[in-house]
């Protein structure tokens, strides 16, 4: 019903990233070509680009959608974790809200419907198991390849899953920001 996101999602999905045959020319119709599942995550993105109150929101946000796609990869290729893809998708979606909306990341997650872990490692606290995942995006952010090499190790993830795991959440996130500036 919201005008601005339709307009957004159809631009989206009708630009040079997508190569559908045909245009799409509905919500109804996005909704059947790409899912559910993929229009909630680009929706997510969409509505934390508009609540961005930094100055650069843009690579903020850019950061936090390639860390959401990333986790939920690693938890969709390595399924002995028992982590849900969406609910890792949504961590490293939220990041970086701290950062985005200028409050303390232990106040914004009194308001986030999620799972006390997930607010425990959005809260950076130790001993959490979400932690070590998110920390692995982080480094990977940061080229710390080094670190990177022992911490796949450790967490007994193959290191070009890994890597391919993030060069696709890298992508993904790119193609996301031709909407995110254009807001």
């Amino acid at each position: 019903s919201d005008a601005t996101i339709s307009f957004r999602l159809l631009a989206y999905l009708n630009s040079a990233s997508f190569h559908f045959n045909q245009k799409i020319t509905s919500i109804s119709h996005a909704v059947n070509m790409l899912g559910w599942q993929k229009i909630r995550y680009w929706l997510r993105v969409i509505l934390l680009s508009d609540m961005g109150q930094t100055d650069e929101p843009s690579d903020l946000l850019r950061t936090s959608a390639q860390r959401a796609k990333f986790l939920e990869l690693i938890a969709t290729k390595y399924p002995f974790w028992g982590f849900e893809p969406e609910s890792m998708h949504m961590l490293g979606l939220f990041s970086l809200l701290d950062a985005m909306i200028g409050m303390p990341m232990t106040e914004i997650v009194t308001y986030l419907p999620m799972d006390g872990k997930l607010k425990a490692a959005l809260c950076r606290e130790s001993n959490n198991e979400y932690l070590p995942l998110l920390t692995l995006a982080q480094k990977f952010e940061e080229a710390r390849w080094e670190e990177i090499q022992t911490q796949v190790q450790q967490l007994n993830l193959d290191d070009g899953g890994a890597k391919s795991a993030f060069q696709e959440a890298v992508d993904w996130a790119a193609e996301l920001g031709v909407m995110i500036d254009s807001k």
